[in-house]
């Protein structure tokens, strides 16, 4: 899946938006259930900023359904082990499912253009395609340009 935006935009904006939710939950000093929605919400954006929009649902459910677990007064010494657990399986067993595609956080890479002397974002996959350039042919040595022209001549008579 494609990423909407850059690593760093997407960590900068939900980084914004913690400091925005931490702000209410600090004014309206609820806490234990805000801090859920606090962390749960811009961690879900930035997977959903990222591609990850699995890894959004899950962080959506484990940290909201916290939320209304403990707001609600939903019996959640059962429902908040259960869905950290499931939470907990999925994250685990992720890397075991997505083993064929290419790494989320390594698609891309700076590389060092040498000679530039600037970065470039390079996907992993076009940075395994580049081929290090051919060196120049080297001019035969005197020794044996001369023998090939010795020969040359000989073959001419």
């Amino acid at each position: 899946m494609a990423a909407l935006t850059t690593k760093k935009r997407a960590r900068i904006l939900s980084t914004a938006l913690f400091l925005i939710f931490l702000a209410i939950v600090s004014y309206t000093e609820l806490w234990w259930p805000g801090i859920m929605l606090a962390i749960g919400i811009p961690l879900a954006m930035r997977h959903a900023l990222l591609g990850r929009y699995y890894d959004a649902a899950v962080s959506l459910f484990i940290f909201v359904g916290g939320f209304i677990a403990v707001q609600y007064s939903i019996a959640w010494q059962i429902l908040l082990p259960v869905i950290f657990t499931v939470g907990a399986i999925y994250i685990f067993f992720r890397d075991y499912v997505e083993a064929g595609t290419l790494a989320e956080d390594e698609d891309d890479m700076n590389l060092s253009m040498r000679g530039q002397g600037k970065k470039a974002k390079v996907s992993r996959s076009v940075a395994k395609k580049v081929k290090p350039a051919a060196a120049p042919k080297k001019k035969p040595k005197k020794a044996a340009r001369s023998f090939a022209k010795k020969k040359l001549v000989l073959a001419q008579e």
